[in-house]
């Protein structure tokens, strides 16, 4: 006879018989005042200073620049939104966080210290085309049919310009730029360099009987990462910018980079990215025998990998 539906026992948040449990109420949330305190130190706070400065100079010189002639000038603003983010995702490498992993941390880094810190320059740029000298200056370099490189009357008033879509292109130019930091400078200096806190981060058993296999887990997890986004890179760009309208055409074209490699880099870097591939299958392989990870971490944090959930 079956027994009556009882109501289900709270959960404990710890592992029990291998399977994971709980809601990880336990555990401290990584992203706190007291992280952010430590992430928005003194050089993020300068260098957001100076995204500001370089927003300034790069919307004047852009409002009195109506033919386009100097349209790099704007990308002072683009840049400088990246320098806080920029130094906060790298700071990790010589100052580690004490309470977060440095690979987490990165890109923890890489989405909250933007939106924290593009607003600033932002709103600089913005109040900037609300002066009426700067205002004056762009109605004048339009053209009689209301276009202007940066501030055309079809793009909406200048304060709109500058607010979101710079604000918009400023945000994603950092964030996109802490990315790119974190997966293909920190993840592999932490791989290569300092493979412990590397396997740690990953939540991979750091024993000396484990730390052989998962030294080489790290180093694969890490050229897996960056391959996910060099390889679409290469071919959205390859097939963008290169001569052939096949795949087949692109292999035979990479061939003449070598005597023409201002004409045919875009198919030389598409059949790359093709050949990177089977690359990438194979380092998801072998990261996937390798690794041994560390149970009793993934546990407490609420994770699992797929041995754990064999264990069951």
């Amino acid at each position: 006879m079956s027994e009556p539906n009882r109501p289900p026992k709270p959960s404990s948040g710890r592992a029990d018989g291998g399977g994971i449990t709980g809601t990880g109420e336990e555990s401290k949330q990584p992203v706190d005042r007291d992280w952010l305190r430590r992430t928005i130190d003194l050089p993020v706070v300068l260098l957001t200073i100076l995204s500001a400065v370089l927003a300034v100079v790069g919307i004047y010189r852009a409002a009195g620049d109506g033919p386009g002639d100097l349209s790099f000038t704007l990308s002072l603003g683009f840049i400088g939104a990246c320098l806080p983010t920029a130094w906060a995702v790298l700071r990790g490498l010589w100052d580690p966080d004490p309470e977060v992993p440095a690979n987490m941390n990165a890109l923890l880094r890489t989405l909250v210290v933007p939106l924290v810190t593009v607003w600033v320059p932002t709103l600089c740029a913005t109040v900037t085309v609300l002066l009426p000298p700067v205002n004056h200056l762009i109605e004048s370099e339009r053209r009689p049919n209301g276009w202007h490189y940066t501030f055309a009357t079809e793009d909406g008033a200048p304060w709109f310009v500058a607010l979101v879509m710079f604000g918009l292109i400023a945000l994603l130019f950092a964030m996109l730029g802490g990315l790119m930091l974190a997966v293909f400078v920190v993840l592999p200096v932490l791989a290569f360099i300092r493979p412990k806190e590397a396997a740690a981060g990953n939540q991979l058993d750091t024993s000396d009987e484990a730390m052989k296999s998962n030294t080489l887990g790290s180093k694969v997890i890490a050229i897996l990462v960056m391959l996910a986004f060099a390889v679409p890179g290469f071919i959205v760009f390859g097939a963008e910018y290169g001569q052939s309208s096949s795949v087949g055409e692109a292999f035979s074209n990479s061939l003449k980079f070598f005597s023409d490699p201002a004409y045919y880099w875009g198919d030389f870097m598409r059949v790359v990215g093709i050949l990177l591939i089977p690359v990438g299958v194979v380092a998801l392989v072998v990261a996937k025998m390798v690794q041994k990870p560390d149970h009793a971490a993934r546990a407490a944090s609420g994770t699992a990998a797929f041995s754990d959930r064999d264990k069951r």
